[in-house]
């Protein structure tokens, strides 16, 4: 009996140390499997794009005071409610290196019903992007909305654009609703949206007769 107790207690000293063992290990496995998961989660997060509205086509934008004297321009479109297409209306306004114009047009397919045009020049030209870079006139925010299609029928729609060679560097928008009828514009719609209409300078002259309601 002397004997056996020496063997039990190697037996239980042995039998402890397996179980430790494959505590051990399975926590080893639980942390590598763990490890593993979450590395998964992060590549998803990066390569999906964390949900937000793909970028419109072209180039990352450079700072705006850098188009001044390239052909690139930069437009404000006022979208009216959604009516019948004999009523509906918009204002828009291009300006670039040489020129500014005011458009306004009918219906959905574009029809330019008035249109005026002055000439501009580079200094003024790069005076103005400044003052759009200060208004965060190519920030952009997430929405899940893929364009300002049909979206705050009842109100207006406002769409800006920076374009070069015919493509789109930067074209975002807002609207008056909210939520993600707020649009993909992360800057201030208003300030935007004055600066480009001072840049017409008999611009209430030319809208005041124009319906957007």
């Amino acid at each position: 009996m002397a004997k056996q107790k020496p063997l039990n207690s190697i037996a239980k000293k042995l039998n402890k140390w397996y179980y430790n063992a494959m505590n051990r290990g399975m926590r080893s496995i639980f942390l590598g499997l763990g490890i593993f998961i979450l590395f998964i989660g992060v590549v998803i997060l990066f390569t999906s794009g964390g949900g937000k509205e793909p970028k419109p086509e072209g180039t990352v934008p450079k700072p705006l005071p850098d188009y001044a004297s390239t052909d690139a321009v930069v437009s404000s479109t006022t979208e009216g409610e959604i009516v019948a297409r004999e009523n509906y209306r918009e204002i828009k306004v291009i300006v670039g290196r040489d020129f500014r114009t005011l458009q306004v047009i009918k219906g959905y397919q574009g029809d330019v019903i008035k249109e005026k045009n002055y000439s501009n020049d580079e200094s003024a030209y790069s005076q103005f992007l400044y003052a759009l870079s200060y208004a965060n006139f190519t920030k952009e925010r997430g929405t899940d909305l893929p364009s300002e299609a049909g979206v705050c029928a009842a109100g207006n729609r406002y769409v800006f654009k920076l374009e070069e060679g015919g493509s789109n560097i930067s074209r975002l928008w807002s609207s008056t609703c909210s939520g993600d009828a707020r649009g993909s514009f992360g800057g201030k719609t208003f300030n935007v949206t004055t600066l480009f209409e001072r840049q017409i300078p008999d611009y209430d002259d030319l809208t005041h007769r124009v319906n957007l309601n």
